[in-house]
């Protein structure tokens, strides 16, 4: 299940979230 987290945090964490509606998700 993805969550969805702040683009800061995805900044944060490359290679574990992708880019969608402007958001990171982490899988």
């Amino acid at each position: 299940m993805l969550l969805p987290v702040i683009p800061g945090r995805a900044e944060r964490e490359p290679g574990i979230h992708t880019p969608d509606r402007g958001y990171g998700f982490r899988a």
